[in-house]
């Protein structure tokens, strides 16, 4: 995917690959 900040937008909540994203 492209920056990490794209991802979290696809992914459902991020946390794939975006440790902040982790939330839910």
């Amino acid at each position: 995917m492209r920056s990490n900040v794209d991802s979290i937008k696809m992914l459902p909540s991020g946390r794939e690959k975006m440790p902040g994203g982790a939330n839910d």
